[in-house]
């Protein structure tokens, strides 16, 4: 009957694997590909016990099988530290061989190049091959055989590979457990791997795959009693060639391993009337930002692999200044299109038209900017998270441009992406936010914080980062620093008129031309010769006029070589050459809120096959704000000459009426003037400024300011010797605490890294990024005065007027009065927080006539907390010390009941004095 049993189940293996498609390397062909799962935060500890809530997801499982019964099942996912950059393959697997033989052994196979077994001998030496018996194992001391391919074929015993966190369990049923009786035994384990483990310096983003388990007895299920035609050994692997197992040294039938998931690009595109300004250039900011993102999807192309199915959209955000009701939103399609590129694959590099359609129509001039609408449609209509539990499957990267501020519809300004957005739209989106503009002209502290929000996640963030832009250079850059990341790819710097990139894999060089149409070939140089077919394996060469670039790829190119980019038509320094690499550069700044003040820690990490790259020259350049929005919006005198913020002066106390008529006066007189100045000023007159935009545009436009100043610092080291910042001394990780924060405003950087590895290969990488500092204000530095205020309908008041400044001297300035939360404790707020646009703030309290003032508190969520009143005393004002409302001194006249008292006081004492002159006369009538 057991031998009867046994026939059974092998024909039933034998029909299933009947039904299975020949192995290949189809991207499509789901027999073949494995995505790895990803893990946030989870310890791994390697136990060789299967916890099931870590690995047990059949989506991220495969399974080897054979004819003969033998079979394993393996579970890995992949885990990402982006604040290190560290990576880490971690495997579970279990065997199903109830036959144990200590020769037992199940096997890793990987391409790293996903060549296929090239006969190119530097190639195939990147193929390795991973080997676990089942001896190997005893307790946590493991023995894996690491082998590499060698005249195409993987021989010889390999080299031991000691890792640190493995554990093999020679007996133990693992997956399973619940198989029939007699057939619940096999054996399992589990370990991490880093890329340093085969000498690569990260993982890729596909490899070839081959998993192969292996019996050494008559068979996988009995040693006595084998099975008709059971080989001796039994052989199951993944995948399968039809029914049949794969061989190691047959690399056109490996499978796919998936080593990131696929990634859906959202371009969002602002397309409000100020993107109609040209800067003084020819093209206008809406024809830059096109060609930017032409550009960008053109280069996605250029590194496209058929293994993952990446997409990619554009659209574009805009909304009537006219009409803020729902109909006068225009978000969605491209201007001019008859509907934007849909999510769909990555397209190839077209060699004429565009995806964004160079003659698309300009946006209308009474177009305002929706920021949130914009991160809307791309979140529900281009990424596909329109509700609850979104696809885990699959990343999402967006590149949303602004060269404004968000001001429309009026009830969504402002907006916070911190809370107006659900924790799945920001865990599962990224954000890289461009501004095209400066300081105090974009709202450059919005963008900064949404690319801060939309982080993905922290542990699998590609890198959700904020770029301040005034170039369409610097657009492109910022755009194509989008891919470096989830591609790992790395831009290589232009020292003179050469680029060395060291060894790649693959080696792009990106042309654009200012005028469109004279683009052209671009021809190479290395070494200072025509470059020609024996300095690369293959190349592709590409020209556009329309979107006006061109481009050359070449794959496998010489190694250690210096190379030139020459064209017939001058590129005017937009050139971009990036690389697929064996020298990796990560650049592990954090992107988070900065306050003035706070170090920013900037860090290179350089490995090279592996291995930290050591006394390299790594530098960074800077440029800073000169002058803080805050500060300039606070101090700037009517004479447009610095001052000292102050208390205005309103009108008399006493009478309610002339004070609140003051007051309103005040803030009317401001808007009046603001509004007139913008609208006064030429090529944005139909979209709004807002807030405290619109002060800084008043004060730019009558003192004949181009804008904020900035200055620029020379380049600065990085250093790997455990100082400055630098935690360990020696590890190939570059650090600068850059401290030089004390200002409000954009610090843009732009990191240098030359070096030679060990074996002589000469290399540069660069990246530009950008991080947002904030005035942070504390009570203890914030001045504050506090005011006897006039009755209000029959109630007494007090005014509170509060200055918000920080520990490094910053004033937070006006135009924030939103981002503050009033509590009155023993009273009411009287209206709203005002903004006096100097910087002050007041807030008027009411309360009973005969009762205590009140306690007022004034706090935001980044842990500011004025409280004042009642013996409170944070701040820096004189809380014994109070004014009437039109600023005069009162020194002990507290309250209105304390001025009763007094009354009553002098009345007693006026009493006494009477009683005491009559007793004093009375006396004197007596004698």
């Amino acid at each position: 009957m057991k031998r009867l049993l046994r026939y059974r189940c092998l024909a039933g293996t034998l029909l299933g694997l009947s039904t299975l498609a020949l192995a290949s390397t189809d991207g499509t062909d789901p027999a073949v590909n494995h995505t790895v799962s990803r893990s946030v935060s989870a310890v791994f500890t390697a136990d060789g016990v299967n916890t099931l809530n870590e690995y047990n997801d059949a989506d991220h499982m495969v399974e080897a099988l054979g004819s003969d019964y033998l079979e394993a099942k393996v579970y890995s996912k992949r885990y990402f530290d982006a604040a290190t950059g560290n990576e880490e393959l971690r495997v579970y697997f279990s065997v199903h061989d109830i036959d144990a033989n200590a020769d037992d052994r199940i096997s890793f196979y990987f391409d790293r190049l996903h060549n296929h077994g090239t006969a190119n001998a530097d190639e195939a030496q990147e193929d390795t091959a991973l080997r676990i018996t089942r001896a190997d194992c005893v307790a946590l001391a493991c023995n894996f055989t690491r082998i590499n391919r060698s005249g195409g074929v993987f021989a010889g015993a390999g080299s031991p590979l000691a890792l640190s966190n493995a554990h093999i369990i020679a007996a133990n049923p693992g997956e399973y457990a619940g198989a029939e009786v007699g057939f619940q035994l096999g054996w399992s384990g589990e370990f991490v791997l880093t890329p340093a483990d085969f000498g690569w310096s990260y993982f890729p983003q596909t490899l070839g795959l081959l998993v192969e388990a292996r019996s050494e007895n008559a068979n996988a299920i009995s040693s006595s009693n084998p099975l008709p035609g059971a080989p001796a050994t039994s052989t199951a692997t993944y995948p399968l060639n039809g029914a049949n197992t794969v061989s190691a040294n047959a690399p056109l039938m490996w499978g796919n391993m998936h080593m990131r998931y696929p990634i859906d690009y959202a371009v969002i595109m602002d397309n409000s009337g100020s993107m109609l300004q040209t800067d003084g250039g020819v093209d206008n900011r809406w024809v830059q930002a096109k060609r930017a993102a032409d550009l960008f999807v053109t280069t996605l192309g250029l590194f496209k692999t058929d293994m993952l199915d990446d997409q990619v959209s554009i659209s574009q955000y805009s909304w009537s200044c006219s009409d803020e009701t729902v109909s006068g939103n225009t978000t969605g399609a491209v201007s001019g299109l008859g509907g934007k590129l849909s999510p769909g694959d990555v397209p190839p590099p077209p060699t004429s038209g565009s995806y964004t359609d160079a003659n698309a129509a300009n946006p209308g001039s009474n177009n305002c900017t929706p920021i949130k609408a914009g991160i809307e449609f791309a979140l529900e209509d281009q990424l596909g998270i329109a509700g609850a539990s979104p696809n885990d499957k699959r990343d999402r990267i967006a590149i949303l441009l602004s060269d404004g501020l968000h001001n429309q519809p009026n009830s969504d300004v402002p907006f916070d992406p911190n809370t107006d957005f659900s924790v799945d739209e920001k865990n599962f989106t990224q954000i890289r936010t461009v501004a095209l503009g400066n300081d105090g002209v974009a709202d450059t502290a919005l963008l900064a914080d949404i690319s801060t929000a939309f982080n993905g996640g922290a542990a699998y963030s590609h890198e959700a980062r904020f770029n301040q832009t005034n170039s369409f250079s610097d657009l492109l850059m910022a755009y194509l620093e989008t891919l470096q990341a989830p591609l790992t790819i790395n831009q290589v710097p232009k020292i003179g008129a050469n680029y060395n990139p060291g060894a790649p894999d693959k080696l792009v060089f990106i042309g654009v031309w200012d005028t469109p149409a004279n683009a052209t070939d671009l021809t190479l140089e290395l070494n200072g010769n025509p470059a020609s077919a024996a300095d690369y394996d293959s190349l592709a060469s590409y020209v556009n006029t329309d979107i006006g670039y061109a481009a050359l790829v070449l794959n496998n190119p010489a190694e250690n070589g210096v190379w030139q980019l020459v064209s017939s038509g001058a590129l005017q320094d937009n050139e971009f050459v990036l690389a697929d690499l064996r020298i990796l550069a990560r650049f592990l700044t954090q992107q988070k809120k900065y306050f003035a003040g706070d170090d920013i820690l900037l860090q290179v990490s350089l490995l090279d096959n592996g291995e930290p790259i050591l006394g390299a020259n790594v530098s960074v350049e800077a440029a800073v704000p000169g002058e803080g929005l805050g500060n300039y919006l606070s101090t700037v005198g009517d004479n447009c000459e610095a001052t000292t913020p102050n208390i205005p002066s309103f009108a008399n106390g006493d009478d309610n009426s002339q004070f609140l008529a003051s007051v309103k006066k005040h803030n009317q007189s401001w808007t009046r003037r603001i509004s007139q100045a913008v609208a006064a000023q030429s090529g944005s007159a139909a979209e709004p400024k807002v807030g405290r935009f619109a002060l800084s545009s008043y004060h730019f436009g009558r003192c004949q300011k181009e804008g904020l100043t900035r200055n620029a610092l020379p380049g600065m080291p990085l250093v790997d010797d455990g100082t400055q910042g630098d935690k360990i001394a020696g590890d190939g990780i570059y650090s600068l605490a850059f401290n030089n924060t004390g200002l409000e405003g954009s610090y843009n950087f732009r990191y240098f890294a030359l070096g030679t590895t060990t074996d002589g290969v000469e290399f540069g990488r660069m990246r530009v990024s950008s991080q947002y500092v904030g005035v942070a204000p504390t009570a203890g530095d914030t001045p504050f005065q506090i005011m006897v205020g006039p009755m209000l309908a029959d109630r007494a008041s007090q005014l509170l007027y509060f200055l918000p400044k920080d520990s490094q001297g910053n004033y937070v300035g006006p135009g924030l009065a939103h981002t503050f939360a009033v509590e009155v404790e023993g009273g009411y707020p009287y209206g709203e927080l005002l903004d006096l646009n100097n910087g002050y703030y007041l807030q008027i309290a009411t309360y009973a006539p005969n009762a205590q003032p009140p306690v007022v508190s004034i706090s935001t969520n980044n842990g500011f907390d004025l409280t004042v009143g009642n013996g409170h005393t944070a701040g820096t004002g004189n809380p014994d010390c109070e004014t009437n409302a039109s600023g005069v001194a009162q020194a002990d006249e507290h309250t209105p009941l304390v001025k009763q008292l007094w009354a009553i006081i002098v009345a007693l004492v006026v009493l006494c004095l009477i009683l005491l002159m009559l007793l004093i006369f009375c006396r004197l009538r007596k004698r």
